[in-house]
């Protein structure tokens, strides 16, 4: 995963979503700007159980306030 996107994950706090009989299922939502973008980043993840690993199951990024630039 590319570092931009790492550190808004550390900085945003989980949701246990559900907790299935092989493990548990999160959620992290975090926001990104750069230049002039803004968006969210939606994550699932799970741990499954006898574990203390994050695995990413799913990631959508909805862009919001989107403005293109034009090169000239």
């Amino acid at each position: 995963m590319p570092g931009s996107l790492k550190l808004p994950l550390l900085l945003t706090r989980a949701s246990l979503t559900k907790q299935y009989e092989f493990g548990q299922s999160y959620t992290v939502d975090s926001a990104l700007e750069r230049q002039n973008i803004n968006a969210t980043m939606f994550t699932s993840w799970i741990i499954e159980n006898n574990s203390d690993v994050a695995t990413l199951t799913s990631c959508y990024i909805k862009l919001e306030n989107l403005e293109i630039i034009p090169n000239e």
